[in-house]
């Protein structure tokens, strides 16, 4: 039987305690009003802080926590993209997010543009 020191013991729990914290804020980040570089500045500061206690979240973990996380205005892209044969990596969707939002950004002022005009 394998019996822990109580200094062993409380390690292994913080471990524990840390690694559920922090992997639960990854789960549950959204991009909610920041820009897609707030955004996935955001995911990668979670994600260095998980390595740190060595705990370590692939690319393709990325990408899904990054798209769940997207308002519902990027529900044509997360289609797009979820039903393409490749899903790309984290960097290139990041990339590809600075695009859209680009393109909602100058889609939304035309629309205001032209209720101003109205």
């Amino acid at each position: 039987m394998l019996t822990l020191q109580p200094a062993e013991a409380w390690q292994n729990l913080v471990h524990m305690f840390q690694t559920n914290t922090k992997a639960r804020k990854l789960h549950t980040v959204e991009k909610k009003n920041m820009s897609i570089n707030e955004y996935s500045l955001k995911i990668k500061g979670i994600v260095e802080s998980l390595a740190s206690i060595n705990v370590y979240v692939d690319d393709d973990d990325l990408v899904s926590v990054c798209l769940n996380g997207l308002g519902k205005e990027y529900k044509p892209f997360k289609t797009s993209i979820t039903v393409k044969e490749n899903v790309p990596n984290f960097q290139d969707l990041v990339s590809m997010l600075i695009v859209e939002e680009k393109t909602l950004n100058e889609d939304c002022s035309t629309q205001n543009k032209n209720n101003i005009e109205q």
